[in-house]
């Protein structure tokens, strides 16, 4: 079965692998075939089948010709063809270099491919969030409901972010490369303006709709906002920055 795998505009701007890889449908290949794999990185290798998947309506791209390309991704390590019981399939050894596997929580139907030595990752952009990067989306969370928390002697503990968002915030990162701070605030705002149960899922369906470039307009609006009230120095009256209380006493004496 096929599965939704996003493709980070980095792929298209890769030289090195326009150099190895020199023939265009031999790339189309290759993304086409990361929705085939499974979880794992394994899918049936046979061309017929590939061919009725990908390209049914394409007659110039026939078995044959699909054939040839699967070679070319296998010349440069991008494949491995291998047979089990006289059925052919095919491993991707660099999926996990640009998509989030959890082949841990879903077992593969199809047999393992021979043991093969570890492949370098992809040049583009590793989605699979590192150490660092759950770091920094941390300390970006933290930063976040600090600045959300009320001001001035009252205030207590930091408005909790809405749940999801940590999730929400990876998924975004993934799919744009913008920073946790961004990310961050994009997630808030869907939140808040959608209200809904399931963030993660909902940010993942406004991801695949094209949607998500308005809501990160957004975001970059809302920290620029952020970012100048805390420029501002607290009321002295109340201790508040951009005081509401003195706003109101202002219109009130006007």
């Amino acid at each position: 079965m096929a599965r939704i795998r996003s493709v980070k505009p980095e792929f298209f701007q890769d030289q090195d692998l326009a150099v190895e890889v020199p023939n265009r449908d031999a790339r189309l290949l290759y993304i086409g075939l990361w929705g085939l794999a499974d979880e794992h990185g394994r899918l049936r290798g046979d061309a017929f089948g590939i061919k009725g998947q990908l390209f049914a309506y394409d007659p110039d791209l026939t078995p044959d010709v699909i054939d040839k390309l699967i070679d070319m991704l296998v010349d440069t390590g991008r494949a491995v063809r291998y047979t089990v019981r006289s059925s052919v399939y095919l491993f991707l050894p660099k999926l996990a270099g640009n998509q989030r596997l959890e082949p841990a929580k879903v077992p593969s139907r199809l047999p393992p491919p021979p043991d093969l030595p570890q492949q370098p990752p992809e040049k583009f952009p590793d989605q699979s969030a590192s150490h660092a990067d759950k770091l920094s989306l941390k300390q970006a969370a933290s930063s976040r409901e600090q600045v959300a928390s009320p001001r001035g002697a009252n205030s207590s503990a930091p408005d909790p972010l809405p749940a999801g968002t940590d999730q929400a915030a990876r998924l975004i990162i993934d799919a744009t490369g913008v920073t946790p701070e961004i990310a961050i605030e994009t997630a808030v705002l869907i939140a808040r303006e959608r209200k809904h149960r399931n963030l993660p899922g909902l940010t993942q369906r406004i991801i695949d709709a094209g949607e998500l470039a308005d809501w990160l307009r957004k975001a970059e609006t809302s920290l620029r906002k952020q970012a100048s009230a805390r420029a501002s120095p607290p009321c002295a009256r109340h201790g508040k920055r951009n005081c509401a209380d003195c706003r109101s006493e202002a219109i009130a004496a006007a």
